[in-house]
Formats: C-alpha cells, sequence, structure tokens
C-alpha cells in the first residue's frame, strides 16, 4: 500500500477496513478512525477525516490525541500556506522541534515510494472520487479544515 501512498482503505461492498501498518505509528490511530468512520456511514472523505480527528483527541490514550492533533495540523497548514505563505512561515516557526523531527520523518517516508505507481494511484483515487459524486476528488480531504473552523466556532472551549 505504501507505493500507492494509501494508509487505509475501505471496501464498501464486504464492510471490511484496511490499514497499512508500515506507516509511521503516529498515523495509525487517525488512521483506524477514519476507515471506521466510513464503516459507519460517512462516505465522504472530509467528514471521516474530521470524525478521526474528534475521537482521536478526546481518546483517553495520549498517542490517539497526539495523531488526532498532527492530523489537524497536516490539512490547516497546507490550507493556510495556500492562502497566506507568510502566516504560513510564521507559525510554523513556533512548532517544536520534536513536532518537527515527526514531520520531517514522515515526509522522509513517503519520499521512498514517490513514483509512476503513486501517481497512477492518486489519479485512480482523484477519478473514483469524483465518479462517485465527490465534485472535489482527492482534494475532498483537504476540507476537513472547514468542518474544524466551524466546529471551533461552535464550540470554542472543547
Amino acid at each position: 500500500m505504501c507505493y500507492t501512498g494509501i494508509t487505509g482503505i475501505y471496501f464498501p461492498f464486504t464492510g471490511e477496513a484496511n490499514v497499512n501498518i508500515a506507516i509511521p505509528d503516529l498515523y495509525i490511530p487517525c488512521t483506524v478512525e477514519h476507515e471506521m468512520a466510513h464503516q459507519r456511514g460517512f462516505a465522504s472523505e472530509d467528514e471521516a477525516n474530521f470524525i478521526a480527528y474528534l475521537t482521536s483527541i478526546k481518546h483517553p490514550n495520549i498517542d490517539f490525541n497526539y495523531s488526532g492533533y498532527i492530523l489537524a495540523l497536516n490539512y490547516t497548514a497546507s490550507a493556510l500556506s495556500k492562502v497566506d505563505y507568510n502566516a504560513y512561515v510564521d507559525i510554523s516557526a513556533g512548532i517544536s522541534d520534536s513536532v518537527r523531527r515527526d514531520l520531517k520523518n514522515e515526509s522522509e517516508f513517503w519520499q521512498k515510494y514517490e513514483g509512476k505507481i503513486n501517481e497512477i494511484s492518486n489519479e485512480f483515487n482523484n477519478s473514483y472520487l469524483k465518479a462517485n459524486g465527490v465534485t472535489e476528488g482527492t482534494q475532498s480531504y483537504g476540507k476537513m479544515v472547514d468542518l474544524l473552523l466551524t466546529y471551533y466556532e461552535l464550540y470554542p472551549y472543547n
């Protein structure tokens, strides 16, 4: 699954969720929760990501909490860099060394698997999502940022 860039996949025809356990450990909790959200009927990628985030940060295990916060950091940082790169750079300067190390390790992990198979897989996933009514395709994963912003606007102290 690494060469395809897939961290997890849900098969709606069998109800089976699969998780790529070769990914860095800190991403496994959110990946499991993302796929479980699909199992429970949340088909959209943004909703599955948001549910993974929320269940992770509310989980009693600190490793799950960290996984959730890293998931949110990845998506919010990406979104911010697209709309205000200078703000992204300023905020990124405040990230701790240990978090930076984890993000660097993730990047290095996926670089080993970049190539034609990954490109084809991304194109296939994008087409699959669009064929199933997700007009944004793979960009829909990042729409969880909209859900995060709405959640914290409604529940600022959660």
